[in-house]
């Protein structure tokens, strides 16, 4: 279509070539022939001329226009008529009047000839006698000018036709005259201004009540004109429709050894689309058995790719095994069918030590090696990794076989334990199983996997490298702490919290020393919240760290009515330590505050050193330098205190109340304390004793030499407000208490 479009066009613009340059040519022809008849008008302007002039001269003639002798006027007018071949002759007086004819119309036409001659001008057309005429005046001198001499050519049809005559071409002559707004052929045989007409112009000077009002048309018909142009067009119309066909016809040849191809192409194409095989037959070494070619090789990557898609969508990357996404796919269609499964949650214990320690490959090590492990004792059953250290085992059971669940997963324990080497080093990997069995534990994948998950945190409670199944109790418990958490995040908007202040007495100085500050919660509904209850939800939530900033801003905030002596102790998560900004918010505390660093007393536990004890120590140097204080708590119940004291100077070593329960019926106990406390001597320490309930209790201490003491014998945890009252009578209990 593009290529018949440009022929046409082409010969569009050919044909009308053809046809202009005719007209041209024409217009050229014209205007040679208005050259000859300009020059004929010329000349027979100019005989008339002459011929007025001879009469005009003639003394006899002079002298009978002068006498107004009209007999003599017009035989001498009729003899120069008859002699110049014109049809009329009269003379024009100084008055306008017309002398010398005797038709009536020629003489209406005398003023405005007298006019046009009085103006200079003697020759021209004029309307003379309702007749279209040619005249040239000459003026009649005696000696003054006493009139003008007129001679009058018809401008007639056969005046038209001589000037036709003299054209090589077949042209039409007319003179148009231009009456009103009107102009009319008063001399043509035709009307040449039709539109299928040609016509060339020339003004000719006017006379009388015409003025400016005469032209000469020549006209030559177009058809006449553009007759050999036809002819070329015709045939160029022809060669264009027989080169259009020819071009339809290869275009139609061609389209078929192209689209036939093509169309087999897009036919695959759509199968392919569909997700069905396709492939193309390879004829020949062109383009298009390239393009099959092509198509063919696509396929074929394809489909491989989606191949491997599937795989990646359904399998672990890491271990090859089955995901969480093929996990619920198997689960479901296990538990639509009705048949009785098992589901083993199993998660690594300490694994996060693993990939701290040792670095991320050989925690993926580790992982792999704990998946073949699986899948080798489970042979048979369905096994799937969900993402992190989390495995799950789906264990078809009969009917009432918990038995069977409790052997795979002690095998599942036992094998798992087995040593490994990983980077050069004996690693021992333990797991802890969570058990839910279906349909008793859940009727969906979702509700059994959530069953299994209470039942694996309810194992880790119990101590971890075991096992657990889910009770309705452990979905109770879910409950509450769902609800716990939230309450939670609802308390720290509404402001719930308050921190109680418990004493410590300065057994050297017999005299407060300082208060720990307690966190309370008051709860709308439940009352006072202990934080055994609630701590630990915030620490695995993260809302301990909100929650601690306060705690902290708070307790500096009272501390400044306290004398200058008193400290505060505030307890500091192992969540706040590994989480930035501790010190920011510290030092913030203090500022905000004015309480000095040094009456500010921070107690930490030995879990913080378990995770990143290199920026934890560095921390610790950070705040000792400040000024403020550092204290280890519940020292003694943990394996590696020691070490930790090799590591960071502490300002006080807290012992842990469980020794102190003993130290009057236990004779170890008091021996562990005195160790402590000599130990502490020794390192430049304070200790410090929490739970003293007894006097015998703090009778012993004070003979180890224990710096201060902490419990109930001497006060409750108390509001701020009670405690400058506290430490008025402060004095008088301390002096009984002793």
């Amino acid at each position: 279509m593009l290529f018949a479009g440009a022929m046409l066009a082409v010969s569009l613009a050919l044909s009308s070539l053809i046809a202009n340059n005719a007209s041209q040519q024409v217009e050229r022809q014209l205007q040679s022939s208005g050259a000859v008849y300009e020059r004929l008008w010329q000349l027979r302007s100019g005989k008339l001329r002459d011929g007025a002039d001879l009469l005009a001269r003639d003394f006899g003639f002079r002298a009978a226009v002068a006498t107004r002798d009209e007999a003599t006027m017009r035989s001498a007018l009729d003899n120069a008529r008859a002699r110049l071949n014109v049809g009329s002759a009269f003379i024009v007086a100084l008055d306008g009047r017309v002398e010398g004819s005797a038709d009536p119309s020629i003489q209406r036409e005398g003023p405005g000839l007298w006019n046009a001659f009085d103006g200079g001008r003697l020759a021209g057309v004029a309307v003379v006698g309702g007749r279209v005429r040619q005249l040239a005046a000459a003026p009649v001198m005696a000696p003054n000018l006493i009139g003008w001499v007129v001679f009058a050519a018809d401008l007639d049809q056969r005046e038209m036709t001589s000037l036709e005559r003299l054209s090589a071409i077949p042209l039409h002559a007319d003179v148009l005259v231009r009456r009103g707004s009107v102009w009319q052929s008063v001399a043509g045989t035709s009307d040449p201004r039709r539109a299928d007409a040609i016509v060339l112009t020339k003004p000719l000077p006017s006379l009388g009540e015409q003025r400016d009002g005469s032209v000469l048309m020549l006209a030559y018909p177009k058809r006449l004109a553009l007759a050999s142009a036809r002819r070329l067009q015709w045939a160029l119309a022809l060669m264009t429709l027989l080169g259009l066909s020819l071009v339809a016809f290869a275009t139609w040849r061609a389209a078929g050894s192209i689209t036939r191809p093509l169309a087999r192409l897009d036919e695959a194409a759509g199968r392919l689309a569909r997700g069905e095989h396709a492939e193309l037959k390879v004829e020949g070494e062109d383009e298009l058995s390239r393009l099959a070619a092509g198509f063919n090789d696509m396929v074929v990557k394809i489909e491989e790719r989606e191949r491997r898609i599937a795989h990646l969508a359904f399998n672990d990357v890491l271990t090859g095994l089955p995901n969480r996404t093929m996990f619920h796919e198997h689960l479901g269609l296990r538990l639509r069918a009705g048949k009785p499964v098992a589901l083993h949650c199993l998660d690594l214990d300490q694994f996060k030590n693993v990939n701290d320690t040792m670095g991320h490959p050989a925690g993926d090590a580790l992982l792999v090696a704990v998946g073949e492990r699986i899948a080798a004792i489970c042979a048979g059953q369905f096994v799937a990794r969900l993402g992190g250290d989390e495995f799950v085992v789906v264990q078809d059971i009969g009917e009432n076989e918990r038995g069977g669940a409790d052997r795979l997963a002690e095998a599942l324990i036992r094998g798992i334990s087995e040593p490994i080497q990983l980077d050069g080093q004996m690693i021992v990997p333990s797991t802890s199983i969570g058990i839910a069995l279906a349909p008793t534990d859940g009727s969906n994948a979702g509700n059994l996997l959530k069953s299994a998950d209470l039942a694996l945190y309810r194992a880790k409670e119990a101590g971890r490298g075991t096992f657990a199944f889910f009770e309705e109790s452990l979905n109770e418990r879910a409950q509450q702490r769902r609800q716990m958490e939230n309450d939670l995040r609802i308390a720290l908007e509404r402001g719930e919290f308050e921190l109680f202040y418990q004493p410590l007495f300065d057994l050297e100085k017999d005299r407060i020393g300082s208060f720990e500050a307690l966190l309370r919660w008051n709860h709308p509904r439940r009352g006072l919240v202990s934080p055994v209850e609630f701590i630990p939800i915030a620490e695995e939530t993260g809302l301990i760290v909100p929650l601690g900033a306060w705690a902290l801003r708070q307790a500096c905030h009272e501390a400044t009515r306290w004398p200058d002596h008193v400290r505060v102790a505030v307890n500091v998560s192992s969540v706040q330590f590994h989480r930035p900004g501790l010190q920011e918010i510290i030092v913030q505390a203090l500022g905000q505050s004015g309480l000095a660093p040094e009456r500010l007393e921070i107690e930490i536990t030995e879990s913080i050193f378990l995770e990143g004890s290199e920026a934890t120590l560095k921390l610790l140097h950070t705040l000792r330098t400040l000024g403020i204080r550092i204290a280890l708590d519940d020292f003694g119940t943990g394996y590696s205190s020691l070490s930790y004291l090799q590591s960071f100077p502490f300002d006080k070593l807290k012992i842990d109340r469980s020794f102190i329960q003993n130290l009057l019926t236990r004779p170890g106990a008091s021996a562990v304390v005195r160790a402590i406390t000599d130990l502490a001597h020794a390192l430049g320490m304070e200790t410090t004793a929490e739970g003293v309930e007894e006097r015998g209790q703090l009778a012993e201490l004070r003979n180890q030499g224990c710096s201060s003491v902490q419990g109930f014998l001497f006060s409750k945890p108390m509001q701020a407000a009670e405690i400058i009252r506290l430490l008025d009578t402060a004095p008088a209990r301390s002096a009984s208490a002793a």
